[in-house]
């Protein structure tokens, strides 16, 4: 005799809704597990959001190139030198040298330096010395003009 498994191959019922069935009750978990789901997402939401945004804003800043800065190097930082091989070099923190070409041997001198709007005062480190001078810069060009101890001509540098 053979073993045979009969399925069932009747009209299939309808499923039964009532609150007591188990597709109801299958169903009321679902939605109140996707109702669990979606308030756990908005809650999460309610939390990273902000973070995320003060973070956005934070590297957003951070990556910003301040112009305005006290940062940012005097316009006359660097080495100026002109025809006669005498050259200006003024340092960001407030030193400066001067070279000119000696008969065998250049002569440096050392100074520090200030400025107050186009007023350029320089200090010879060795004596203390005392110079003021107008100054302006246009592109690549130093004009300089001594005010203080005796006026002077204005003599041009060009940025090395």
């Amino acid at each position: 005799m053979k073993n045979t498994i009969k399925c069932g191959m009747g009209t299939p019922t309808e499923p039964q809704s009532g609150e007591g069935s188990p597709l109801a009750a299958a169903s009321s978990n679902a939605w109140s597990l996707q109702r669990k789901l979606r308030e756990t997402k908005s809650a999460w939401m309610r939390i990273l959001f902000p973070i995320a945004l003060v973070a956005m804003i934070g590297f957003s800043m951070a990556a910003c190139n301040d112009d305005d800065s006290g940062d940012k190097d005097p316009p006359i930082v660097g080495s100026w030198g002109n025809n006669s091989q005498q050259v200006w070099t003024f340092n960001k923190n407030g030193t400066a040298t001067f070279v000119t070409p000696g008969i065998d041997v250049p002569t440096t001198i050392n100074y520090t330096y200030s400025i107050d709007g186009t007023t350029l005062t320089t200090i010879n480190t060795a004596n203390d010395y005392t110079e003021t001078w107008n100054f302006s810069i246009s592109g690549s060009t130093l004009t300089m003009t001594r005010i203080t101890p005796s006026a002077g001509a204005a003599q041009t540098f060009t940025k090395q």
